[in-house]
């Protein structure tokens, strides 16, 4: 609930006004389209794992039970939203990688973008089981926005190491949205390890999930937010 709160209610930081230095030449930015294409082929296939692995679900999710639609739904809330919002990112911070002074941290930026790619097949893997069982453990499938957000603030500091001051590094919403998991994902462990409060784990599962999916709405609300402050 505090996590909700800091991303609804804290005002976006006004944006600093910065001098325009130089920016990405145009074979930087020929380069990073390139980069750019083979991640959006990768989020196309990201797209196609549910069908693969969820037939029925995606078929008849009226005839599904809640856990399962709920992480499908939130599995698929992740990855399209992400997809519009780091686009919007890359156009206004291509990668660097062949002009920049810091060369070697962009093309970090773009082993991170692997990384959180990976991250979101991982999340959608680790729902293959809730078909069939809406009580099976899904403190992978929590633990994953835990490592997504730690790539997230990845990219962002080395962006902000690229750019400077140019692109502002809000970090602060990034780890707010962060706690916000890691308090969920430990409070699931906690219950379902030890203290056993809902005595149903298909129960808990739909709690976790739907609590998931808030914070998550939450955070690209205000991050979408941020990003209109910025260009304002």
């Amino acid at each position: 609930m505090v996590a909700w709160g800091a991303l609804l209610f804290l005002p976006p930081r006004p944006r600093r006004e910065v001098d325009v230095v130089g920016g990405p030449s145009e074979s930087d930015i020929r380069a990073s389209d390139r980069l750019v294409s083979l991640i959006d082929l990768l989020f196309a296939l990201v797209l196609t794992l549910p069908i693969v692995i969820s037939q029925d679900v995606v078929r008849a999710p009226w005839h599904s039970n809640i856990p399962v639609v709920l992480a499908l739904m939130l599995g698929y809330y992740v990855v399209v939203r992400s997809y519009i919002d780091w686009h919007v990112a890359m156009e206004d911070a291509p990668y660097w990688i062949r002009t920049g002074n810091h060369k070697s941290a962009e093309l970090r930026r773009v082993y991170v973008d692997f990384f959180i790619v990976m991250s979101y097949v991982l999340l959608l893997l680790s729902t293959k089981d809730l078909p069939k069982s809406p009580g099976s453990d899904i403190g992978e499938f929590l633990l994953l926005f835990c490592v997504m957000f730690a790539l997230y603030l990845t990219w962002g500091a080395l962006r902000h190491f690229a750019y400077g001051v140019q692109h502002e590094f809000r970090w602060l919403t990034l780890a707010v949205a962060l706690t916000g998991f890691a308090a969920i994902w430990c409070a699931y462990r906690l219950d379902r390890d030890h203290l056993r409060w809902l005595h149903s784990d298909t129960t808990l599962n739909t709690i976790a999930l739907a609590l998931a999916f808030v914070t998550y709405a939450v955070y690209r609300r205000r991050n979408w937010r941020e990003m209109r402050a910025g260009r304002a």
